[in-house]
């Protein structure tokens, strides 16, 4: 596309509709967003906000985007009360031995600055591998401000409604971008799309710095505890 295209349409007003509606308005075409939520009501307001790549496929797309978005959110860092991230040390563990997990993370590790095999003492009780590296932590409520304001400044604009069909967006364009995530399920309608539910909580923090996952090869649940500046987020296995 080049600059003088027509209206670029967004669905969604989460991270994931944001994010290319900023990148469209700052190459210079004109964006509008329409999001049925704002933006502290939608999904991307409730995720952890840590940028590492597990459960992920296919590993060469998605480290390659993992990697870009580690330089992007540690860039983004420097001005943490702006953007809502900041570098946090932490653990990311595993049941199984060294080496016994796939090996397509390997582009990662090598990415990733600091990143190392955690020591036995470092390691819970049961686990028997893990890794240790400071990367991204983002208080997601924060960053989606963020995010809006960028998306202002860069000339774009937001509307708050429902769409109910691609058709009536509210207008023509030469460019519709679909990331009504759920919503899909109804907006296009696709059948297979439906949510995927689990615990979160937020408590005080008693004093706790550092960011843990464990999240096992061939295991389903994760389990993670995450310093944020508005608490702590504890997520225990699904049931």
């Amino acid at each position: 596309m080049t600059s003088d295209t027509g209206d670029v349409w967004v669905i969604g007003g989460g991270v994931i509709g944001l994010a290319p509606a900023i990148a469209l308005a700052e190459d210079g075409h004109r964006v509008r967003v329409v999001s049925r939520d704002a933006a502290e009501d939608t999904t991307s307001a409730v995720a952890g906000g840590l940028c590492w790549p597990y459960r992920i496929r296919p590993y060469d797309r998605a480290v390659r985007w993992s990697v870009r978005s580690f330089e992007v959110f540690a860039e983004m860092a420097r001005r943490p009360e702006e953007t809502g991230a900041r570098m946090v040390t932490g653990t990311m563990t595993s049941t199984g031995r060294p080496g016994a997990a796939d090996d397509g993370l390997a582009a990662w590790y090598a990415a990733v600055p600091g990143l190392r095999q955690a020591r036995a003492d470092e390691l819970p009780e049961g686990d028997l591998s893990g890794w240790r590296a400071r990367t991204p932590l983002v208080d997601m409520t924060a960053h989606l401000r963020y995010l809006e304001r960028r998306l202002a400044a860069a000339g774009g604009t937001l509307e708050r409604r429902e769409v109910v069909s691609l058709e009536g967006v509210g207008g023509p364009a030469d460019v519709l971008v679909n990331c009504s995530g759920l919503g899909a399920h109804r907006l296009v309608p696709d059948g297979a799309v439906r949510p995927v539910q689990g615990q979160l909580v937020v408590v005080e923090n008693p004093g706790i710095e550092e960011w843990f996952v464990a999240a096992s090869p061939g295991e389903t649940d994760t389990t993670y505890v995450l310093p944020q500046p508005y608490g702590l987020v504890p997520a225990p296995p699904c049931p």
